[in-house]
């Protein structure tokens, strides 16, 4: 009963995890009036292009259904004493904070 449990939780957790990671939005009308297109709050995108939110980091790709796809390209990260994790351009880089050595996450717990 306990081991079910357990597998129920933890289930749960990743699949929490796996909707935070994406999400789609409908398509706004196209100020093009093609219907071939996704409209993103004005970022026109043709059937099967993607784009980059360099802002937000977020990839965003229009779907054959004309909706878009956006998923979050950063992680959260679990790393050691004296480690940090640096972005620049999208890239997350986890260093030592001391020297800027690459150091290594205990874990990525999700994306942000």
């Amino acid at each position: 009963m306990r081991i079910s449990i357990v597998v129920v939780l933890a289930l749960s957790m990743f699949v929490g995890l796996c909707t935070a990671q994406c999400m789609m939005h409908q398509s706004q009308p196209s100020i093009h009036g093609h219907s071939h297109h996704c409209n993103l709050h004005g970022v026109v995108l043709s059937e099967g292009e993607s784009y980059v939110n360099t802002t937000t980091c977020m990839k965003c790709h229009c779907g054959a259904d004309h909706n878009v796809y956006c998923c979050a390209m950063l992680f959260h990260y679990m790393v050691p004493d004296g480690c940090v994790v640096n972005v620049k351009d999208c890239i997350q880089e986890i260093v030592y904070e001391s020297d800027g050595s690459p150091c290594q996450a205990l874990a990525a717990i999700s994306r942000k």
